[in-house]
């Protein structure tokens, strides 16, 4: 456990300069109850999400000139607008017209030659640039620069799309990725073109959300009718990780599963669909090994289910057998969040049989985000009564530790740089 310790506490830098994760919490799993309840550190936790890197979209839903997407940072807050240009580039925006301020596009996705705010009419094309003003010369010489519309830097990675809402940022894409792009060079994200996506509110803190999906401590206990005998086995009932490694504020932790499940005849339907359509975390079916490639799977476990690729600071990218799947956990609230789910395939269903089984995988997958979301919304309601004064995180929800001792450090600005300017 040392090793993990002395990784976990190496530098990182996700925008604000280097810093050092909490030791305190590296070593105890102890974080203070106000990490997830207090107002005034929710508001501090705020310019995380105007800093860093945040992935917002794939690119299969900008698959033409003209597509578009938007999407809702609440925490900056900001709205971002997302399109595809004629000439083929991603660029993302902030969705706000040039002339008063309103919302441009209201819509969730679609495709346009150009966007027209209802307004007033002012027209953009895909590029952001001002394509056309009624009543121009009300407004003297319109300086072209001035008008477009604000761009945000964008960067595609492997298929997934990611902004950063500073206007200067510290760091490019590949930085703030530290050895992951090295790591996943060859996993084929993007082949993985068909989507199914699931989103929803919990009245809940955003990190309770990234906590229940970076350990498998509780899936043996709330999840036992869903998955529970899916992934826990008897050699390792309570899913202690088979390898951890760091990566600037990112993570990846390697999971085990049970080797020996099979879905008896008692339950048929299920049965079909696991055999419909190749199941990520399960070892049979037809594309088995498509996330066989280096650097998954670093300790060779016999029993290894997939590995849990977590981006700091909301977005966890699940590497399996069969596929790959997705989730986000933006904060709202101090006390509720927007949760994101995606789940790939290489391609659509092509038989009413195939669509059953897809479409029954993700109601699984829904059932079991349920259970995780009902849990998180009385875990918030109990942590009011600051009956502990923090919670306790075992040494097998080490990335739980890690998430929070480098948010910690954010928020707290506990960067070498600053230390030795204060001593000064």
């Amino acid at each position: 456990m040392e090793d993990h310790i002395q990784a976990a506490l190496a530098t990182f830098d996700v925008g604000f300069g280097p810093m050092t994760p909490d030791e305190d919490i590296i070593r105890t799993g102890h974080v203070s109850i106000d990490a997830y309840i207090s107002p005034e550190r929710f508001e501090r936790e705020r310019e995380i999400f105007r800093k860093t890197w945040l992935n917002v979209a794939v690119d299969s839903e900008l698959n033409n000139p003209g597509d578009w997407v938007v999407r809702e940072v609440e925490a900056a807050p900001a709205s971002i607008l997302i399109s595809r240009g004629t000439d083929g580039i991603i660029r993302a925006f902030h969705n706000v017209c040039s002339h008063r301020s309103l919302k441009l596009v209201w819509g969730e996705q679609g495709c346009d030659r150009q966007f027209v705010c209802r307004y007033h009419a002012w027209t953009y094309a895909t590029d952001g640039s001002l394509r056309g003003v009624p009543d121009r010369q009300a407004f003297g010489d319109l300086d072209p620069a001035e008008t477009a519309l604000v761009q945000i830097a964008c960067e595609v990675w492997k298929g997934l799309v990611f902004i950063n809402l500073d206007p200067n940022p510290r760091q490019t894409l590949a930085e703030f990725l530290g050895g992951l792009t090295d790591l996943l060079e060859d996993a084929p994200l993007d082949k993985f073109r068909y989507t199914a996506r699931m989103t929803g509110t919990v009245k809940a803190n955003w990190k309770a959300g990234v906590d229940a999906s970076s350990e498998g401590y509780h899936v043996q206990i709330l999840h036992r009718e869903t998955a529970g005998d899916m992934v826990c086995s008897k050699e390792n009932p309570f899913l202690h990780f088979l390898s951890l490694d760091f990566f600037n504020a990112n993570r990846q932790m390697s999971n085990p599963g049970n080797m020996e499940f099979q879905l008896p005849d008692s339950r048929p339907v299920s049965k079909l669909i696991f055999e419909s359509i190749p199941q990520p975390v399960v070892k049979s079916g037809e594309g088995t090994g498509s996330f066989d490639i280096p650097g998954l799977n670093p300790a060779n476990a016999p029993d290894w289910s997939n590995d849990l690729i977590a981006i700091f600071p909301n977005f966890q990218l699940n590497l399996a057998l069969n596929g790959f799947w997705t989730m986000h956990y933006w904060p709202v609230t101090v006390d509720s969040m927007r949760w994101e789910a995606r789940y790939h395939f290489t391609k659509a269903p092509s038989s009413w049989r195939e669509r059953f089984a897809l479409e029954g995988s993700v109601a699984l997958n829904r059932d079991i985000a349920t259970e995780d979301a009902s849990c998180m919304e009385v875990l918030q309601t109990a942590m009011q009564a600051r009956a502990r004064p923090f919670a306790r995180f075992g040494t097998n929800e080490f990335l739980c530790r890690h998430q929070a001792a480098v948010i910690d450090a954010i928020v707290n600005q506990k960067a070498p740089h600053l230390a030795a300017m204060a001593a000064e």
